[in-house]
């Protein structure tokens, strides 16, 4: 019978040892290297660089202290247990570095610290090899300051998404021309409700002339579809230094704006008249819809 008891009681030690250590193991996370060099201009002791891995699926890691202290031309390695598990390098959408050099508690005369990163390596271990991720360098590599505290760096190789989108603007000016000295300005109309910039489509077209501009917009734009509209403003003031000059008209005949896609161009506009418009002073702006 106290045979059978303690043969339970080992079983019931055993099914929870294993429990905790199962529990141990899942909470466990992956090993990622850290390898920085530092170049002409040191990281201050007292100050200190941080790292932060952002994935794939939206999650954050918490911010990683890489210390300080980092002498001119010195490397350092640092490894960092992380809170989740790394099996593929694709699950890792990009690694964070941030700089904090403020000035320090008890140092009345320190301003910001700058540091030179000359060059970074981050790898994960993944079945116990070490994979990179990010390797690169310059000359520095990044310059942080007061004014450039943090840097995100993008898997070694790979392409930066897309920021910016090109359109192509084709005009035709009529029987009175846009004055040199003067210009026209094109404005980008969303369909979110936002707009682009106002971009400079030059000046000085003579008469029954015909240009073309590509213009890089601040957004991605999938189609036609994500704009709503296309502002052409014309500027005809008179100009500095022209004292007899009154305000210019301009006479523009066609106007096309087209998205520039891989393989094609798609329309936003395509109009013409004769004039589409007389720009005045009295009539200095039109908006054309989709």
């Amino acid at each position: 019978m106290k045979s059978l008891q303690i043969s339970s009681i080992k079983t019931v030690l055993f099914i929870v040892l294993g429990f905790f250590s199962s529990l141990h193991i899942a909470q466990a996370g992956s090993v990622m290297k850290v390898y920085l060099t530092t170049g002409g201009d040191d990281l201050r002791g007292g100050n200190n660089a941080y790292i932060t891995v952002n994935f794939i699926n939206g999650t954050t890691s918490p911010e990683y202290n890489l210390g300080g202290g980092f002498a001119n031309n010195s490397r350092i390695n640092k490894n960092i247990t992380l809170n989740v598990d790394v099996t593929d390098l694709s699950q890792v959408k990009n690694i964070a570095i941030r700089h904090n050099g403020s000035p320090r508690a008890g140092q009345p005369f320190d301003t910001y610290d700058n540091w030179d990163l000359q060059a970074l390596t981050v790898t994960f271990v993944i079945r116990g090899q070490e994979e990179k991720f990010i390797n690169t360098s310059d000359n520095p590599l990044v310059r942080f300051s007061g004014q450039l505290r943090n840097r995100v760096f993008i898997p070694t190789g790979s392409t930066p998404p897309p920021t910016t989108s090109s359109v192509k603007v084709y005009l035709t000016t009529g029987s009175d021309d846009l004055r040199g000295g003067n210009n026209a300005f094109m404005t980008v109309n969303y369909t979110d409700g936002t707009s682009s910039p106002e971009y400079s489509l030059g000046g000085g077209f003579g008469q029954n002339s015909m240009i073309t501009k590509a213009v890089t917009i601040n957004k991605v734009v999938a189609s036609v579809a994500d704009i709503k509209s296309i502002t052409i403003r014309h500027d005809g003031s008179p100009r500095a230094g022209n004292p007899f000059d009154m305000y210019d008209n301009w006479d523009l005949q066609v106007l096309r704006v087209a998205l520039v896609m891989p393989t094609v161009e798609q329309n936003i506009v395509n109009e013409r008249g004769n004039p589409l418009i007389r720009y005045t002073g009295a009539l200095r702006t039109r908006t054309w819809n989709r």
